[in-house]
């Protein structure tokens, strides 16, 4: 029986050898094969600078495999076939993210000049692999095919390295350096230095960005020229690069499909898998037509817009889509099977103490996905009656929790309410440009104003450029008018927002997790919370809700949802039902009481990094995170109130973050014994 072939986490050298050999790299060192490894050759004990000319996909590890020396120099070349990779000096937020993910020593050790980065800006490209090393000892030369990055190094692909430790070869590799590094400039802007520490990217001023491109173009003495044939090179490139996420995202679509455990850590891949899959499989295959984006909704119902707010479903404009009012008992079966759902985080999850608190959160998304549909009426009235703006009334509500927190299962039952049949959208089967066209509904004479399900949303929806990120978020809340859907998603509990961010969506989450040893009887528990259920609630509701809308008073600025919780109210007394203590009676605030759990939990461990100043306190978050990603998650978890500078060390308005966490201040005399 054939051996499986495996994938290799190792270094060079300690892989797979073929006798005394690296199979995958082979080093020749001085004229013969050596089964040395890659890095072994790099030996700071007996040199004490390195020049290395390399591409580099992550400057926390290639600094990390170079820490020892004394001076180093990185020559930043670019991957290979790579047209727009030449021109990335030109993007300020691209330097800046190399500096952030330094280490504060190595940022010390680039402004005091022991470490020094540089790049070929002009629009050249640099595909060269070498890598000088001297000292008292002597001097080496490592040159081949192999970049210095953590996938080079640690991967199963083929390389050849040559090493000499002959002074004649390392004269001719040393000369060739000095060529290159004439034509190179200082990677690292004098803008970044200046701050010494990480700069929060989200959160920076546009003069920052500004500043830093117009130190990298100055640093040129001769205006750069872009010919148009290069800058059609670069729109290809961009085709290029979209077909290549394409290709990953069917990769980890197939990998999920046909790999299957063979042993603790291990999947294996065979022929009897993908015969086993052939449906699914071929379904990952068959290729959607190009046209309009909006035909990407088939999947989910079509509700339509009519006169006086009445609905019609897939373009069936001769007959509403809600006819009738639900009588009493009809009502109380709906409200019995949501009260059922509603009842699983009782019975199947971990947590009891924050039982309450998860489950108004799923109270809240349903009043948010039964108005869902006018949502865009609001966001109209209360710009047209002078109440408020629409950023006020977010088109994004964001179900956020940890793995097994029901967040899914809640999409899946908002589906069936509103008569999607349980259907969603991954999100991976959406581009950003498409999820925007479904919101904007531009050029559609019936705009659609069924939610968008998504499950599974990226954090770089949030996060990103273009259309994506805070700027798109921005754009659709504060400008998105007339008639429109609302983006209905889950994402995991890591999400990190800035306040720009979070108070143009309506943020909710499961603190609750469902417990691994009874998912059977969870699963059995909400098929019996969705049989027989369709969207009568849901068709009841649209009848409802329009008059509440009339009177514009209901909007007091901070409840959105007041309308959709008088028809819940109805709904209860009409069954001759007492409403359940998960009703909510305002709009929730997830995402900062989870900032005020947090920041209390961080205070009470560890007042002594909360220094005084004033008014203020600072704060270092490198004294209690050595982790910047943890840094900068647990400051985004702070109220906009509260924060008054996000540089390090943070800056806190002292009454407000007191107030903020529910905490007393200490004492005067505390607070004068720990004054910095």
């Amino acid at each position: 029986m054939a051996k499986a072939k495996e994938t290799s986490q190792e270094l060079f050298g300690e892989i797979e050898q073929v006798g005394t050999t690296n199979k995958y790299c082979q080093i020749v060192w001085n004229g013969k094969v050596t089964d040395r490894t890659f890095l072994s050759f790099l030996e700071p004990q007996l040199y004490d600078r390195l020049t290395a000319v390399t591409y580099v996909s992550s400057p926390r590890f290639f600094f990390k495999a170079t820490s020892g020396f004394k001076r180093v120099t990185l020559v930043l070349g670019i991957p290979e076939g790579s047209i727009a990779k030449q021109f990335d000096w030109l993007n300020p937020m691209l330097h800046l993210k190399f500096w952030n993910e330094l280490s504060d020593e190595q940022r010390t050790q680039i402004i005091d000049k022991s470490i020094d980065v540089r790049y070929a800006r002009s629009g050249n490209a640099i595909h060269s692999k070498i890598y000088l090393l001297s000292g008292p000892t002597g001097r080496r030369v490592l040159m081949g095919s192999a970049n210095l990055t953590q996938h080079a190094i640690q991967g199963a692909q083929y390389e050849e390295i040559m090493v000499s430790d002959d002074p004649s070869i390392c004269d001719i590799y040393e000369a060739r350096v000095e060529q290159i590094l004439q034509e190179t400039v200082d990677y690292i802007p004098d803008e970044a230095k200046r701050h010494v520490t990480a700069i929060d990217l989200e959160n920076a001023s546009p003069e920052v960005f500004t500043r830093v491109l117009q130190e990298v173009v100055a640093q040129d003495k001769v205006p750069f020229i872009i010919t148009t044939d290069r800058i059609a090179e670069i729109k290809a490139n961009i085709q290029e690069v979209e077909v290549e996420q394409e290709q990953v995202v069917l990769l980890k679509n197939l990998i999920k499909e046909i790999a299957m455990p063979q042993s603790p850590g291990k999947q294996v891949i065979t022929a009897a898998n993908v015969t086993k899959k052939f449906e699914p499989v071929r379904k990952l295959f068959v290729r959607k037509k190009k046209g309009d984006a909006l035909a990407e909704m088939d999947l989910l119902p079509k509700l339509t817009v009519g006169s006086d707010l009445n609905m019609y479903r897939d373009g069936n404009l001769t007959e509403p889509y809600a006819q009738r009012r639900l009588s009493g008992p009809e009502i109380a079966v709906y409200l019995q099977h949501i009260e059922h759902f509603v009842d699983a985080y009782r019975q199947f999850t971990v947590e009891d103490r924050a039982l309450l608190d998860s489950q108004k959160s799923v109270g809240e998304a349903l009043l948010y996905a039964f108005s869902s549909p006018f949502i865009w009426q609001e966001r109209d009235d209360i710009t047209t009656n002078g109440k408020g703006t629409r950023e006020a009334i977010p088109p994004f509500m964001l179900l956020a929790g940890k793995a097994c927190s029901g967040k899914t299962h809640l999409l899946r039952f908002i589906s069936i309410l509103l008569g999607g049949d349980e259907k969603y959208y991954h999100y991976e089967e959406l581009t950003p440009s498409v999820i925007r066209a479904m919101l904007e509904q531009r050029n559609n004479p019936s705009p659609n104003v069924f939610p968008l399900l998504v499950d599974e949303v990226d954090k770089e929806y949030f996060a990103g450029q273009g259309n994506t990120g805070e700027g798109n978020l921005k754009f659709l809340t504060d400008e998105l008018s007339g008639v429109h859907p609302v983006f209905i998603g889950t994402t995991n509990s890591t999400f990190r927002g800035s306040g720009q961010v979070v108070r143009r969506m309506y943020y909710l989450e499961t603190v609750s997790t469902f417990r691994q040893e009874l998912r059977a009887k969870s699963e059995g528990f909400f098929k019996d919370s969705i049989e027989g259920l369709g969207a009568s609630l849901f068709k009841d509701f649209i009848l409802r809700l329009p008059e509440k809308l009339v009177d514009i008073s209901w909007y007091d600025g901070t409840d959105y949802l007041a309308p959709a919780r008088a028809v819940f109210r109805d709904y209860y007394k009409e069954a001759g039902m007492e409403a359940p203590a998960w009703l909510s009676d305002k709009i929730l605030d997830n995402y900062y009481d989870r900032g005020k759990r947090v920041w209390r939990d961080i205070y009470l461990k560890s007042p002594q990094a909360f220094h005084v100043a004033g008014g203020y306190l600072k704060v270092d978050p490198r004294e209690l995170w050595p982790d910047s990603f943890e840094r900068y998650s647990y400051v985004k978890l702070l109220s906009t109130n509260v924060l008054k500078d996000e540089q390090s060390p943070i800056l806190l308005y002292r009454k407000e973050f007191f107030k903020f966490i529910d905490a007393k201040q200490r004492s005067r005399f505390m607070e004068l014994f720990s004054r910095k």
